[in-house]
């Protein structure tokens, strides 16, 4: 891979990342009317998800000048985050940006329309403002074999993302707060822990902190259909049956995830939090180690006193 020198930040850069705004605001694309009228369509299964581009990913290369795929500057973590609603957001030497995008099919458009402030030296704001133009520039996506490639209509890559390794969706979690009808966080009842484990073979099960619960689920790229769910066990009654119901409630409504090291955040799909969890880390076992026998000298039986 070819290293290409960093552009300084010029007007027409802005100019440039200003059109693309101006061209894509924020938000999902509209379905085609005339694909989904279409008759020979086959109706999707409810627990397909489709290959989207969403999730957060690392950006393994750029090209802002067309000058060929530049690596991100030694030290330097580059982050792009495709989040629901059309919302763009990354990180930088320099801070987060934040911006917009669009999807229809395989065509992209992104725009930043703001960026981190924080001290990062001429190198690292220029390298900064290059991911920016590089973003900017790319029209269309495309998998890869790292994880996915933003390119410009000459089909010529414009910025190259990797999926962020930090284990998926899969695992053991406590549930840390919940959702309740007015949107408002709120932790769980104590003494009824609520639970979710994501198995690898596309397995959820649980507990509401009342019932057990078992069931299904998908996860693509951040996103994520839990359907459908059985519950084991009589309900509960007063606040303990209003939790069951509503974690059983947000877990349905469940579209995509986003996990911060041990901390799983699943959402809804306006972007908004549903239920926060923690990984949930065994007690380690205790083992107990037999005592070496210790040679003794036979005593002999003491007399008892007359």
């Amino acid at each position: 891979m070819s290293r290409s020198r960093l552009a300084p930040r010029s007007l027409i850069g802005l100019a440039a990342v200003a059109l693309a705004l101006l061209t894509s605001g924020p938000g999902l694309a509209q379905e085609d009317p005339d694909a989904a009228a279409s008759p020979s369509a086959a109706p999707a299964s409810p627990t397909t998800i489709e290959a989207r581009p969403e999730g957060t990913w690392t950006v393994t290369a750029f090209d802002a000048w067309g000058e060929g795929l530049s690596d991100p500057l030694r030290g330097s973590t580059l982050t792009v985050s495709l989040l629901p609603a059309g919302r763009l957001e990354g990180e930088t030497a320099c801070g987060t940006y934040v911006g917009g995008y669009t999807v229809d099919g395989e065509r992209i458009r992104l725009g930043v329309i703001s960026k981190g402030a924080e001290p990062c030296g001429d190198r690292r704001a220029d390298e900064d403002f290059a991911l920016s133009q590089a973003l900017a520039l790319a029209t269309k996506w495309a998998p890869s074999s790292a994880g996915l490639d933003l390119l410009d209509d000459d089909g010529r890559v414009r910025v190259a993302l990797a999926r962020q390794a930090d284990g998926g969706v899969a695992g053991d979690w406590t549930v840390l707060g919940y959702a309740r009808s007015g949107g408002d966080l709120g932790g769980v009842l104590e003494g009824t822990p609520a639970t979710i484990t994501f198995g690898a073979d596309g397995l959820v099960a649980g507990s509401t902190g009342c019932r057990l619960f078992d069931g299904q689920y998908s996860a693509e790229a951040d996103r994520i259909i839990i359907a459908p769910i059985d519950v084991v066990g009589l309900p509960c009654s007063g606040a303990e049956r209003r939790q069951d119901r509503r974690l059983l409630e947000l877990l349905d409504s469940a579209v995509s995830w986003q996990r911060d090291g041990a901390e799983l955040t699943l959402r809804d799909a306006s972007g908004g939090v549903l239920i926060e969890s923690e990984a949930r880390v065994e007690a380690p076992t205790t083992t107990t180690m037999e005592a070496s026998p210790v040679p003794t000298t036979p005593v002999e039986p003491s007399t008892p006193p007359e």
